[in-house]
């Protein structure tokens, strides 16, 4: 075998893999590899700001053995009676709203039971927007004192 021609079958094979290198590294593949199009960043972040409004919601639930009238009616006195006092209060109307108006019936057990309570009940559920926090003591004593039942915010 001639020594000649055995090392120029040894450089062809690797003259030939160094040419294939070189032209990936110059193809458009390797280019956007190198270069990338994207960037990506992470990072944290918190905010904190004081409450701007309050909501208070309240409910007024009212009884009557034998009326539904008179629950009904009885309900509606202390809803206008916390409305009066909450306008007066500076709280204007359209802050005020009424959610939910709901009649219940229970009747009377045939035998007594001290533990429950029949007849009619009403429970009226509303909000109060009150866009001054620093008022929300006042708002709710002032629900308190007219009568609400439940209060809650």
């Amino acid at each position: 075998m001639n020594p000649k021609m055995t090392q120029e079958r040894i450089d062809m094979p690797a003259s030939l893999s160094a040419l294939l290198a070189g032209l990936l590294l110059l193809s458009p593949v390797a280019a956007s590899a190198a270069d990338p199009t994207e960037i990506s960043v992470t990072g944290t972040g918190s905010v904190g700001v004081a409450p701007d409004e309050v909501m208070v919601n309240g409910v007024v639930q009212t009884r009557d053995e034998n009326s539904a009238t008179s629950a009904a009616g009885r309900n509606s006195a202390t809803y206008n009676g916390i409305v009066a006092g909450l306008i007066a209060l500076g709280v204007p109307r359209n802050d005020i709203s009424s959610s939910a108006y709901i009649f219940n019936y229970t009747a009377r057990p045939a035998s007594p039971n001290p533990y429950l309570q029949w007849g009619y009940t009403v429970t009226r559920s509303f909000s109060v927007r009150v866009h001054d926090p620093s008022m929300a003591g006042k708002v709710v004593d002032a629900v308190a004192a007219a009568g609400a039942t439940q209060i809650n915010g």
